[in-house]
Parts: C-alpha cells; sequence; structure tokens
C-alpha cells in the first residue's frame, strides 16, 4: 500500500498543474463535441422539469430520465466551485495522486470523515430541487 503524502500547492497552484483537468482542458472540449455529434444513445429524450409524467413514463421504461436545466446557472455555479475545493483538499493530501482506487480516482464521500460531504451546502441543496423533487415524486411516491 502506498503512503500519501501532503502537497501544500495543491490548495493554490491551478488545478491544471495538479494533474487535475478543468472542464475548459482542449481533450475535454474535443471530447464532449464528439459526444454532441456522436451521442450514444439513439433518440434520447431530454425533457424539461415541467414534463414530469413522461419523467416518470422514461424512468419507468428505461431506469433513467435526463432533465434539462436540473439547476439554475448560480447552482451549477456553486456545485462546481464546491468540486474544484473538494478536489483541492483531496489533492493536499495526496501528493503522489495515488487516489482511493487508482491514480486520480477519488471518491468526494469516501474522502470526508463522514463517509458523505452533504454537509457541504453545494451538496446538500441537491437534496430538494423545486426541477428535480416533483419527478422524485412522481417515480418513487415519498417526498
Amino acid at each position: 500500500m502506498k503512503k500519501l503524502v501532503k502537497d501544500a500547492n495543491a490548495l493554490s497552484d491551478p488545478l491544471n498543474e495538479l494533474g487535475w483537468k478543468d472542464s475548459s482542458f482542449k481533450d475535454y472540449e474535443d471530447q464532449r463535441d464528439y459526444l454532441k455529434k456522436n451521442n450514444g444513445i439513439k433518440d434520447l429524450k431530454i425533457l424539461p422539469p415541467e414534463e414530469i409524467e413522461e419523467a416518470k413514463k422514461i424512468f419507468d421504461r428505461d431506469g433513467f430520465v435526463v432533465i434539462k436545466n436540473a439547476l439554475k446557472k448560480q447552482e451549477l455555479k456553486k456545485l462546481k466551485k464546491g468540486c474544484d475545493e473538494v478536489i483541492r483538499e483531496i489533492l493536499a493530501l495526496d501528493k503522489g495522486r495515488v487516489g482511493n482506487r487508482g491514480s486520480h480516482r477519488y471518491s468526494f464521500g469516501s474522502s470526508s470523515i463522514t463517509g458523505h460531504i452533504m454537509h457541504r451546502h453545494e451538496w446538500a441543496m441537491l437534496l430538494d430541487l423545486p426541477t428535480v423533487t416533483p419527478i422524485l415524486n412522481a417515480i418513487f411516491g415519498f417526498f
């Protein structure tokens, strides 16, 4: 088992310099463009949050449903910022980038002493989104 070594630079250096690529990394942009042109799920239906019954039908049929704009821009911005902060906290403890499941592979939840990160507002806000909760209620019927 490899020993974790602390990395003080992880809290301040740009993420790209720490071996963690951000979403504007050129390879990721190219991959996003490719996936837009070559979607792996033919005729994948992406629904607005208001189409609750259609979302339930699709979930019952496929086991998942895709909801467009489930997060508002500010919520998404807050979640991305929270992810960056947690990534830095994790990398600050792992200079060799050993990961918990191989190089550069980490689990946000298991990186916390609580076993989850619901104590952070960025994740707690996901528990009751007005765009998603009505769909979950229609699917599971317990909200």
